[in-house]
């Protein structure tokens, strides 16, 4: 997968999972929200074959951060969805632990909260789990969408 798709598919499930979060909120949403939220809904929608997920999965490779109780730790994030992602970290985190995940690709960072689910050891390495949780932290502080907030992290990451 080249680096665009990532960059596509990862920048859908971040839209996603703003506007899901946002209506969960009971925050409004505007007409161009709504319908937006109409067209990302049935394209990342769950896979049939994984009954217990609410959003399909997207095969990927990216590198982020874990912030975790004020430390960083690198991971691979090699799988993503709106809902969660699943990434490679040097150590295990317990699950129920709270962590703010940060994705960046072409110079553009794509921030989520994130809650560990699952955790699998592999050795010297551990699999996590993960699902979003929230508005990503730098977003909460607009009551509605900047129109040109994620057109303008997209037209960063092309110059």
């Amino acid at each position: 997968m080249s680096t665009g798709d990532t960059m596509g598919i990862i920048r859908l499930s971040y839209e996603l999972a703003y506007l899901e979060a946002r209506h969960a909120s009971k925050m409004p949403l505007t007409s161009k929200e709504w319908s937006r939220l109409g067209t990302l809904r049935p394209m990342l929608a769950r896979d049939p074959a994984y009954r217990r997920r609410t959003h399909r999965r997207f095969a990927i490779k990216a590198r982020g951060t874990a912030q975790v109780d004020g430390l960083s730790i690198g991971v691979e994030i090699n799988e993503i969805s709106a809902g969660g992602c699943r990434i490679i970290a040097p150590v295990a985190l317990r699950a129920g632990t709270e962590i703010k995940l940060s994705i960046e690709l072409r110079r553009v960072t794509f921030v989520f909260n994130a809650e560990v689910k699952r955790v699998v050891l592999n050795g010297d390495k551990a699999t996590l789990g993960l699902s979003f949780s929230g508005i990503p932290l730098e977003l909460r502080r607009f009551r509605t969408r900047p129109p040109s907030l994620f057109d303008q992290r997209l037209t960063e990451a092309a110059s």
